[in-house]
């Protein structure tokens, strides 16, 4: 459809050849007003803070012209002043920083009902009765408050706006890439690492005063350790790096969809995954976490990841863990997509239409390869043939190579039996003692 830019800001759309309506065009940091708040795209707080400024001066002029006593400027405060300040500052991400305009003129308000100077020291005001003060809560405290019961009704209740949050934190904890609920972390050492959100900001806000908010069991979804010895990848960076450092790491560990040391690894466990070293799309992984799709990282990035690399894997291997056997899970980080079939050396995808058949163009084995076959598929058949394994792929020059056989299914099996033996052994202890 063609469109006819005006220099007023608008735009015509032709909807019959007769007739044009004529809409208006807004900027992202331009804010609209929606149910009571002033909400731009792109979440700046510019307009609805002046919008709470404004309000504040009127209400402030008001009573100082009403003939009230301080009781009645107090209750009209609690009961007009304050709701309506406060009815837009729960979607709102707003600093304490951001509403200091709005709490110098509410805080004129305030003091002239409790019959102070309205120059009377802030932190004695807003002091804890513990410490001496008066008790009387910031504006921002109070939204604080109110954010609070807001996220834990609806994640509780668990409705389209509790599903939201939950799928929101669960993106936040992903890209976090650790094994600790964040909120349970502190944001000044972690919040450099995750993209904005109100979920973000409430945890940002939390921190701020020293305050957490505790899930209870499997109520917040955590990426699971894979393997009996597996560690997350951010835990390792934390400790070594700096923060700028650490999110160009984190970034390349996002656009790889890695979470965990074994996402590194080669699904036998001999080696780190080439394409992981050189920071390339990883081929033959199908990620099941919903990573958002992301630019490709910067050589500034990718040079910061190859140097965690060379730091903490010198070797190409993760000594730690070397033999060590996959967990059983309900589900992996990624699922594996090649089939191969030793007798005949071909390699097989699995797509909605069938399996793709990739013919052999060299069958030479040896330790760092099984096989090498075409990088274009031939022909789609119904289903895979017998006796063939699930391997690791790796994309080169002259073809789909073959790395290695994956053990995930045999460790795991072998793992559970272990867990079984374990607490077998754990409940005859228990009855010899009894």
């Amino acid at each position: 459809m063609q469109r006819q830019l005006s220099s007023q800001g608008t735009w015509l759309s032709p909807i019959q050849r007769t007739k044009r309506s004529q809409q208006l065009r807004y900027k992202a940091h331009e804010a609209n007003r929606t149910l009571g708040v002033q909400w731009p795209p792109d979440g700046n707080v510019v307009k609805e803070i002046k919008g709470g400024l404004e309000k504040a001066k009127k209400w402030a002029a008001s009573l100082r012209r009403a003939q009230l006593s301080n009781v009645d400027r107090w209750v009209a405060y609690n009961s007009c002043v304050k709701p309506a300040l406060l009815y837009p500052q729960v979607p709102q991400q707003c600093d304490p920083e951001d509403m200091a305009p709005i709490q110098t003129e509410v805080d004129r308000i305030v003091c002239h009902a409790l019959g102070l100077n309205e120059h009377f020291p802030r932190a004695v005001l807003h002091g804890s009765v513990e410490g001496g003060g008066m008790g009387v809560p910031t504006l921002w405290a109070e939204a604080l408050a109110d954010k609070a019961v807001y996220f834990l009704h609806h994640v509780r209740r668990q409705d389209e706006v509790g599903r939201q949050l939950s799928l929101s934190m669960a993106l936040t904890q992903v890209e976090l890439g650790v094994g600790v609920p964040f909120f349970e972390l502190s944001y000044e050492e972690w919040g450099h690492l995750v993209t904005p959100s109100w979920a973000v900001h409430l945890w940002k806000a939390c921190s701020r005063v020293g305050a957490t908010l505790k899930a209870s069991e499997e109520s917040h979804w955590l990426p699971p350790l894979q393997t009996h010895c597996d560690r997350y990848i951010m835990d390792l960076v934390a400790s070594s790096f700096s923060k700028k450092n650490s999110f160009k790491i984190k970034y390349c560990r996002r656009y790889l969809k890695v979470t965990t040391l074994s996402d590194l690894m080669l699904h036998d466990g001999s080696r780190l995954y080439p394409d992981v070293v050189q920071c390339k799309p990883l081929v033959g992984r199908k990620a099941t976490y919903r990573w958002p799709d992301i630019p490709a990282p910067t050589r500034c990035c990718v040079k910061a990841w190859k140097r965690f690399i060379g730091l903490c894997f010198p070797e190409q291997v993760v000594e730690e863990l070397e033999g060590d056997d996959w967990r059983e899970l309900p589900g992996y980080s990624h699922d594996l997509e090649f089939f191969f079939h030793p007798a005949d050396g071909d390699l097989y995808r699995v797509e909605a239409e069938g399996a793709v058949r990739y013919p052999s163009i060299s069958r030479r084995a040896n330790m760092l390869r099984l096989g090498m076959c075409s990088l274009r598929g031939d022909q789609i058949v119904a289903s895979l043939p017998e006796g063939g394994i699930w391997v690791e792929v790796e994309r080169g020059k002259k073809g789909l190579v073959v790395l290695c056989q994956s053990l995930r299914d045999e460790h795991a099996v072998r793992y559970h039996a272990r867990m079984v033996e374990q607490e077998e052994l754990s409940k005859g202890r228990a009855f010899v003692i009894g």
